[in-house]
């Protein structure tokens, strides 16, 4: 950076390049503060709730692919940095001037490397936290599988089912074909959601406006109308020839189930 200040005096102010040279190290170091596309604000309360509805395994697993991903980028950008690295210790003993100038520019490129990489590992490190929160907060066991997430499953479902169902009519009065089809599938007679759904905003409507309420009087709902309505997935099963709708030898156990 130094030297590109150096070249650069010759093109533009003296008194702009000296307020870079003299800004530059607090921009450095704020820079350090992120090197991340979102904050772990961002990342837990959009990124976990955006596809869960609430459900405590689909957040589990979405955490799981958050990490994955930074993972599979850290990966990436940490081989590019021990390769450029090596390119640019063996440029810089080069008495070519155009070897020179590479190694320098590698040198740039692996200082921005190193703050992507942090940034990279203080989202892994907010993932696994949220990750164990999560899991503790809903007593899931730490040893869970694949049979206990597919249990969850039509809780899930119903859950979003109703989600979907209520700001369908809050917006348009009605429900939209795309909820209609997805309450057939899980054994809900669209009607019954429409009402119930209808009904759900009806009550907070009439609600006293001082009385406070939060998004989590809107997970309560949809917490009862899934507990209320939970039989009806095996009912559409059942509509198929489907005996059940899980198969568990079929899925990874771990030795709670086996």
């Amino acid at each position: 950076m130094d030297n590109l200040l150096l070249t650069l005096h010759n093109i533009t102010s003296p008194k702009i390049i000296a307020k870079i040279n003299a800004g530059m190290p607090e921009i450095h170091r704020a820079t350090q503060n992120f090197g991340r596309q979102n904050s772990q604000t961002t990342g837990r309360l959009m990124s976990l709730t955006m596809l869960t509805a609430g459900s405590p395994y689909r957040m589990l697993r979405q955490c799981l692919a958050e990490i994955a991903k930074r993972r599979k980028a850290l990966n990436e950008v940490y081989y590019d940095l021990k390769i450029d690295e090596i390119k640019a210790t063996r440029l810089s003993k080069s008495d070519d001037e155009i070897d020179i100038i590479m190694a320098e520019k590698l040198k740039m490129k692996i200082e921005e490397s190193r703050t992507a990489i942090q940034g990279a590992l203080k989202d892994i490190a907010s993932f696994i936290d949220a990750y164990d929160q999560i899991r503790d907060a809903n007593n899931i066991r730490k040893d869970w599988d694949e049979v206990d997430f597919e249990k969850a499953e039509t809780e899930h479902h119903l859950r979003t089912i109703f989600q979907h169902g209520y700001r369908d009519v809050m917006m348009n009065g009605r429900l939209g074909a795309g909820t209609l089809e997805y309450a057939e599938q899980f054994g809900l007679h669209p009607q019954i959601l429409l009402n119930e759904a209808g009904q759900y905003v009806a009550s907070v409507a009439h609600i006293d406006s001082n009385t406070r309420i939060d998004s989590s009087h809107f997970h309560d709902w949809m917490s009862v109308m899934a507990e209320k309505y939970k039989h009806l997935p095996d009912n559409a099963a059942k509509q198929l020839g489907l005996q059940s709708i899980i198969t568990p030898w079929a899925l990874r156990e771990s030795a709670a189930h086996i």
